[in-house]
């Protein structure tokens, strides 16, 4: 016997509307689970990367202080932004001296808030940026006792190094933003009497 039209058409059949529909929707929403994981991990990859930027910068930033404060004879000038020390010369005839400046953000230049490492020998200086992306920046002195100097770098025992710096975008989620402070350096080859 052949087979009855009606038995043929119904071993063709398709899906219905509906069942597409209901699929379409399912994958829709598997697709966005993976489109949301896949950003939440790209931005939480970039976040890891930048704090690890800052962290390297940072380490920079406190190991050159540290040499240039324990190797300092005096310091010459000392403010909430800028920081001078005359350093041993590296020969009897060479000055030596090692200065650090903090320019602030502005919206009005291209700046993004720097500290500036310069040192000098003998009249010859060599500049470079030792922080990028510094909100805010505080040099603080403290003399033999442990007390607060302001005023008089004649007094000066300890040095601190108190910053935040940021990187990313807030717009993105990618933002970071680190706080540091450094442990207090001693001028190491300054007498105490002075």
């Amino acid at each position: 016997m052949f087979p009855t039209r009606n038995s043929a058409v119904s071993s063709r059949r398709g899906f219905t509307l509906i069942e597409l529909m209901i699929g379409i929707a399912l994958s829709s929403m598997v697709i966005a689970g993976v489109f949301s994981t896949y950003l939440f991990v790209g931005r939480h990859l970039t976040r890891m990367a930048n704090t690890q930027q800052l962290d390297a910068g940072s380490r920079v930033a406190f190991a050159l202080l540290n040499q240039d404060v324990s190797a300092a004879i005096r310091v010459t000038a000392a403010s909430g932004t800028q920081l001078t020390l005359v350093l041993p010369p590296t020969s009897p005839a060479l000055s030596r001296t090692v200065a650090y400046r903090y320019v602030a953000p502005s919206s009005s230049s291209a700046s993004d808030g720097t500290l500036t490492r310069t040192e000098t020998i003998d009249g010859t200086a060599t500049s470079s940026v030792v922080l990028r992306s510094v909100g805010t920046l505080s040099f603080n002195y403290f003399n033999t006792a442990g007390a607060v100097v302001s005023a008089s770098p004649v007094s000066v025992k300890r040095i601190e190094l108190a910053f935040a710096a940021q990187t990313g975008s807030a717009a993105n989620g990618t933002q970071v933003i680190v706080n540091n402070v450094s442990a207090r350096v001693a001028l190491r080859n300054r007498s105490l009497l002075q």
